[in-house]
């Protein structure tokens, strides 16, 4: 205490000036009446609150009790009960959420960290899930404990600086699932941030597996995501999985980092493409550099869609270099084809479709939907700040990632890969069967186009046994293949394949076929269930105290009856006595009682059974609709007429629809001309 301080007490004034301050301690209130605001939760409200906390009820259910509860007459101080008080009660009772293990966000993170690394010790069965971890301001250290060793070699090093923070994780189930679909399919990287309060990055590396679902492989926070740090991540990952990917197709956004770190830990990939949402949506934000109106940068969108979607890679070939020279020859589109050509058209492998058919390989979206969920499921739509939390919320949603994946393996799940393919099966019913044409080697199938479909020389598995199969058609993604841009991007039997098999089907009079599966696949997937079940987490500390509960019931059942009740009735008595007043414990604080689950009887009217339900009343908007934009002006993919029509434009001498702003009445005059972009193109009659 500082001399001269000043220091009111029960309003007296005590002026210190020397070292050593008298005080008298005042037990009770002074100064007002016993009001709300000035009194504390009494014990029983506490313990009621933290019996709720321990059955795990969320804070805004234990609220919305509490405010229910008012009577609209009289209030108490338990009603006045915020979330800052059932958090300080979560504190006090020593219920605070599982991921935190300490009040400081690094220390709860490295506690975390040593309980993997000690239950590891305790049991080698054990999965460990922290394959790499570095502290900021500490060096580097691997799971084995050694520095520079073990994850992370030493050429990666140098990289590492002292305020770099790295966390690489990845358990067994997804060292199997990168091995089992990762060598020779489509993986998919990606970063998000978000995830916490210190600008650290999640970065996740993905494989889609056979129900064309994405699954996560390995995740790696760090305060970079750049070529160094991602070296360190896929190097940890390779010794990790002790696996070779350079047989992998490569699926990133467009940034350069991850490709040229790959390449530099694992080599080229097979094929390396973009997204193509990402390549979407930098299109349509980069149209701002067209200084024309908004038609013209519609126009030049569906140019560029038509670009993307073409098939045939010297067509696609002749219409980008039409597209450029008419982007040369308009003095608006300068700045457009600038960024176009040094982004895009010197490396049209790598987003053009015709460049990707057959590699099934069509965008990573699972990856970006992945993170959704993870933001707004896992982590309840807020930005979280501490780590731990954040850590905890990644494995939780690997948990589930894994229980998903044995449900699958068990039962199947009918995504919306399956959805697709039997739509696809209808739209084929409505195919005349005269344009199925039987021809050498295959058949052909006119569509739009004419489209070859042949049948794959072998498959490693009954078809019926793949979890992507048409069972009307008795056939699977892998048993033909089709020239049509839906089978080369989407990994799914196009509407052409379900026509020959409803022609070949109807000829054979062919109607079941034996889906049973190989001793192979029996084998694999029984080596799959047991490696997830081998890496589920134990219980929890509050399920382990549930359990406990439940057997000290069986336990009192099996003294009672050991006991003789004749001569021991006192017993009996008091254990009805003690047990009823748990029972009555345990209904106060779950809020349940005994009538709780009893129906009443009596009280159902009487009415037909085939009575319809009435109709319910719904919302409905009063709010005038918006007008809409012109067609030519909306930003928007181009339906087939206008690719058709925009192909055959890029050619030269097609009728062109040039729009005349000169006139009041916006009227249009066919000219003919070769295309170019002051004109719009003309809507097929």
């Amino acid at each position: 205490m500082k001399k001269g301080l000043l220091l009111f007490v029960r309003n007296s004034l005590f002026f210190c000036d020397s070292g050593e301050i008298s005080v008298t301690y005042q037990p009770v209130h002074f100064g007002h009446t016993k009001d709300i605001q000035y009194t504390w939760l009494n014990e029983q409200e506490r313990h009621r609150i933290a019996n709720q906390l321990q059955q795990n009820i969320p804070y805004n259910v234990i609220l919305d009790n509490i405010r229910d509860s008012v009577d609209g007459a009289t209030i108490s101080r338990s009603h006045l009960v915020n979330r800052y008080d059932i958090r300080n009660i979560a504190r006090d009772f020593g219920l605070q959420s599982a991921s935190i293990n300490h009040a400081d966000d690094a220390a709860s993170v490295r506690i975390w960290v040593e309980k993997v690394r000690a239950a590891v010790e305790c049991d080698q069965n054990c999965d460990s899930c922290v394959r790499f971890v570095k502290f900021q301001g500490e060096q580097s250290i691997s799971d084995d404990g050694e520095l520079t060793t073990g994850a992370c070699c030493n050429e990666h090093m140098h990289c590492i600086a002292n305020d770099d923070f790295y966390l690489i994780i990845m358990t067994d189930v997804q060292v199997h699932m990168l091995a089992t679909f990762g060598v020779d399919g489509v993986v998919c990287v990606d970063s998000t941030h978000g995830t916490n309060a210190y600008d650290f990055q999640l970065t996740t590396l993905m494989v889609i597996d056979d129900h064309e679902e994405g699954f996560p492989v390995a995740f790696c926070y760090s305060n970079h995501v750049n070529q160094e740090s991602m070296e360190i991540f896929f190097h940890t990952v390779s010794q990790t999985a002790n696996c070779f990917l350079s047989n992998a197709t490569l699926m990133t956004d467009d940034a350069e980092a991850y490709a040229n770190a790959w390449r530099r830990v694992f080599g080229p990939p097979q094929h390396r493409l973009l997204c193509a949402w990402h390549v979407d949506r930098a299109w349509r934000q980069n149209l701002s550099k067209v200084a024309g109106d908004a038609v013209l940068r519609a126009t030049i969108y569906k140019n560029l869609r038509v670009l993307l979607e073409q098939p045939d890679v010297a067509r696609f070939s002749e219409l980008l270099q039409q597209f450029l020279d008419a982007c040369n020859e308009d003095e608006r589109l300068t700045q457009f084809a600038t960024y176009f050509v040094g982004n895009y058209a010197n490396r049209p492998h790598l987003w053009a479709y015709c460049h990707r058919l057959g590699l099934h390989a069509h965008h990573n979206m699972h990856l970006e939907a992945m993170h959704r969920v993870l933001k707004h499921v896992y982590l309840e739509g807020r930005k979280v700040r501490r780590m731990d939390k954040s850590i905890h919320a990644v494995m939780a949603m690997l948990r589930d990632k894994s229980f998903d994946r044995l449900i699958k393996l068990y039962k199947g799940k009918a995504n919306a890969h399956v959805t697709g393919i039997r739509n696809r099966h209808k739209r084929a019913l409505a195919l005349d069967p005269a344009k199925v044409q039987e021809r050498e080697g295959g058949w052909e199938v006119q569509g739009t186009e004419l489209y070859s479909v042949t049948k794959s020389d072998s498959i490693s598995h009954q078809p019926l046994s793949c979890p992507l199969h048409c069972s009307d058609c008795q056939t699977c993604v892998h048993s033909f293949v089709c020239t049509c841009t839906d089978y080369g991007l989407h990994n799914t039997i196009c509407k052409h394949i379900h026509a020959v098999n409803i022609k070949l089907n109807a000829a054979l009079h062919t109607h079941s076929v034996t889906s049973g599966m190989t001793e192979d696949e029996v084998a694999s997937g029984a080596a799959e269930i047991a490696v997830h079940l081998s890496t589920m987490k134990p219980q929890t500390d509050r399920s382990k105290r549930h359990q406990e509960a439940l057997n000290a019931v069986d336990q009192l059942r099996c003294l009672l009856e050991q006991t003789d009740p004749q001569s021991n009735a006192s017993i009996a008595e008091t254990v009805i006595t003690g047990v009823n007043k748990i029972i009555n414990t345990v209904n106060a604080m779950s809020g349940i009682t005994a009538t709780s689950f009893q129906t009443a009887e009596g009280t159902a009217p009487s009415e037909p059974w085939n009575k319809l339900s009435e109709r319910q009343s719904r919302f409905h908007s009063t709010k005038a609709s918006r007008k809409r934009r012109h067609a030519e002006t909306q930003v928007k993919k181009p339906t087939t007429e206008e690719k058709r029509h925009i192909t055959a434009g890029l050619g030269g001498n097609v009728p062109i629809v040039n729009r005349d702003r000169a006139c009041d009445d916006h009227t249009y005059e066919p000219v003919h001309s070769t295309f170019n972009f002051e004109h719009s193109y003309i809507k097929p009659q």
